[in-house]
């Protein structure tokens, strides 16, 4: 019958946050009081997703090393194909085939700052 009479100021509410996948101790011991393996099973599951989780990182980290591995791969054989291509043009003017070994020159001028306004453009 009190129960009826009691007004809504009678009421506390709380609320009670906490980070990370393990509850505080005294959740636990809530969770204890229920079922005696559940914090060990919980324990178990945050071993778990820890882990999991410097698993997933330790593969980020390695497909970005091989990403900077590819990436100057790549510059390497462009500086390679780049030499190539200005000795030829040179090779061209110096047998006195000057119109080829210039458009040839030019062509790869244009091909580098094409390359390099449109890297700078992805960057932006």
């Amino acid at each position: 019958m009190e129960e009826k009479n009691k007004s809504f100021s009678d009421y506390a509410v709380s609320k009670n946050l906490y980070l990370g996948p393990i509850p505080p101790a005294n959740e636990l011991d809530y969770y204890r009081q229920i079922d005696a393996s559940l914090p060990k099973k919980i324990m178990r599951m945050s071993e778990r997703q820890s882990d999991h989780r410097m698993e997933q990182s330790s593969r980020a980290l390695d497909i970005r090393e091989q990403e900077l591995a590819l990436a100057k791969l790549g510059i390497v054989c462009g500086c390679l194909l780049l030499n190539f291509a200005l000795i030829a043009a040179f090779f061209m003017i110096y047998k006195v085939q000057y119109t080829g070994g210039v458009f040839s020159i030019f062509g790869v001028l244009c091909a580098v700052v094409t390359t390099w306004f449109t890297m700078a453009r992805k960057k932006n």
